[in-house]
């Protein structure tokens, strides 16, 4: 799944806030030529500058104009081992270079996150890992706070336009310099399955039971008007409904279509 956020948890793959105890990763890390290209600033780091920039971080808030902002900032981790820095935050609350965020926002629905990140460690550069850490990290941490997320890579950034196409951003807007991107978090709906006519038989519940094994998922029949849960193969709730609500369930059924993967 390339562009479905709701991909299995890889819980080989963490998120640890960041601290004090983080700065020296920092600080090596800026200094990796694949990761200076992008968050470098075009000088050399020192350690007291890594610490004056992000000890606000820590306390989750970045001064803007004289105002402390929200900020969520991680370091990475895989398999216990850190491996890159990511964070995230209201997009309207820093200033983004060559665009307005509120321009590209306007007339849609719902909250807007921005985020940022980086492998660090070179040694897990080109593993195919970026793309998985961004959809367990949209998942886990952006999603429950925000609607959607923003990004905006520099256009020749080829290693991060590829991971955010992965994990599930779209391009919805080309400037000269840099692409924007947006992912929007995919409500999660609880599936049902409706059946019944009169070529239904018992053969065909066996058959729903099989595929969805131990899923607890409603099943409607619509022959015998009854509604049938069943939770690791044993039914737990059996309902026989009258005949108006099933014949006004019918009637809405009909206007619908159902897609079960």
């Amino acid at each position: 799944m390339d562009n479905d956020t709701s991909a299995k948890i890889n819980p080989e793959i963490m998120f640890e806030p960041l601290s004090t105890d983080h700065f020296n990763l920092l600080h090596k890390w800026i200094q990796e030529p694949h990761v200076w290209q992008w968050w470098g600033e075009g000088k050399s780091w020192t350690c007291d500058e890594i610490k004056e920039k992000y000890s606000s971080y820590t306390l989750r808030h970045k001064v803007e104009r004289g105002v402390k902002k929200t900020i969520h900032p991680f370091i990475i981790k895989l398999q216990g081992k850190p491996i890159g820095f990511i964070q995230y935050y209201n997009a309207f609350d820093f200033p983004r270079t060559g665009f307005d965020v509120q321009s590209i926002w306007d007339g849609k629905s719902g909250t807007l996150a921005a985020l940022d990140f980086y492998i660090g460690d070179p040694t897990y550069i080109g593993k195919g890992l970026g793309s998985e850490v961004l959809r367990i990290f949209l998942q886990n941490q952006v999603f429950k706070q925000y609607d959607a997320s923003l990004v905006d890579p520099e256009k020749n950034n080829k290693t991060a336009l590829k991971a955010y196409a992965k994990s599930g951003f779209s391009t919805i807007k080309d400037l000269s310099s840099t692409v924007i991107m947006i992912a929007r978090k995919i409500e999660q709906r609880n599936p049902i399955i409706i059946f019944g006519s009169s070529r239904s038989d018992g053969d065909t519940l066996q058959a729903i039971q099989a595929v969805i094994k131990n899923r607890s998922i409603p099943i409607i029949d619509l022959k015998t008007l009854n509604i049938a849960h069943f939770i690791d193969g044993v039914k737990h709730l059996d309902i026989v409904c009258n005949q108006e609500i099933m014949e006004k369930t019918a009637k809405w059924i009909e206007t619908k279509t159902f897609f079960e993967k």
